[in-house]
């Protein structure tokens, strides 16, 4: 994530960049907007806005094909086992 500008008050904040990702050889770079509210010092509500919904999801991992793994390599275990 590069930020490039941040403006705040009292009620609110906002921090505008370019959003970077890597992901199995693929790059993702889009400009974002990420905003906050302010209430008694805490915050009470945050989003954040990717510029192109679309190519964010096509890009998330959730959304993408998965490869098998490889014969020899190492698959990880018991993450379900209590």
């Amino acid at each position: 994530m590069d930020v490039q500008h941040i403006t705040a008050n009292d009620y609110f904040g906002a921090v505008l960049g370019v959003l970077r990702a890597h992901l199995d050889g693929d790059n993702l770079a889009m400009p974002f907007c990420g905003l906050w509210r302010f209430r008694d010092g805490l915050i009470v509500e945050h989003w954040e806005n990717g510029y192109d919904v679309s190519a964010m999801t096509r890009f998330s991992p959730t959304t993408r094909p998965r490869q098998a793994p490889e014969p020899d390599e190492p698959v990880l275990s018991g993450l379900l086992e209590s």
